[in-house]
């Protein structure tokens, strides 16, 4: 399956990296910085555990409120099948 960008915040993009036929993957990557670099920060799988999409956030990031408020809001949109 192709990459493709399905969300964007002030600092996160929402990428559908994979997807079979009962669940996605998506990369939460940081916007591009000005040396045009981009980081994966995380990825939101859906976790059979707890029924639900979760993040997985890559080792060593640090995320602020703002930024978990959008991971919560995605998922969101996700599980109500907006995104």
């Amino acid at each position: 399956m192709k990459e493709e960008i399905v969300h964007m915040t002030k600092y996160l993009e929402f990428w559908r990296v994979e997807s079979n036929l009962t669940a996605k993957r998506y990369e939460v990557r940081g916007k591009t910085d000005r040396l045009g670099d981009q980081f994966v920060l995380g990825q939101i799988e859906y976790c059979l555990a707890w029924q639900s999409y979760v993040l997985v956030p890559t080792a060593s990031t640090q995320w602020s409120r703002s930024c978990l408020q959008d991971v919560v809001k995605f998922i969101e949109g996700v599980e109500a099948g907006r995104i």
